[in-house]
């Protein structure tokens, strides 16, 4: 187990912002016994799991977003073009 610790260290060093990595490094220093640094790390990656979560929640670009397209975070406004039927912007997935 000191080996994996030593390498998920230096993942951790390398790839900080990589939640994962501070997960299995808490789960490691829990089978040594090492719970004051497991928790240290678990707090790490719940932070870096929330702030990731939030950053990938699909968000309205400009106002004319938010009409309910499943694509409308995948495409800048000026590809979307106005459907003469519905009188609303439509990205190139929904054509």
């Amino acid at each position: 187990m000191p080996e994996a610790i030593a390498h998920l260290e230096a993942a951790a060093r390398e790839l900080p912002q990589t939640d994962y990595v501070h997960y299995q490094l808490q789960a490691a220093y829990r089978k040594e016994s090492r719970t004051v640094e497991a928790d240290q790390e678990m707090k790490i990656y719940r932070e870096l799991k929330a702030k990731n979560r939030a950053s990938t929640v699909p968000r309205p670009v400009d106002s004319q977003r938010g009409r309910g397209c499943p694509f409308e975070t995948e495409y800048p406004m000026s590809d979307y073009v106005v459907n003469a039927q519905l009188s609303e912007p439509l990205c190139p997935s929904c054509l």
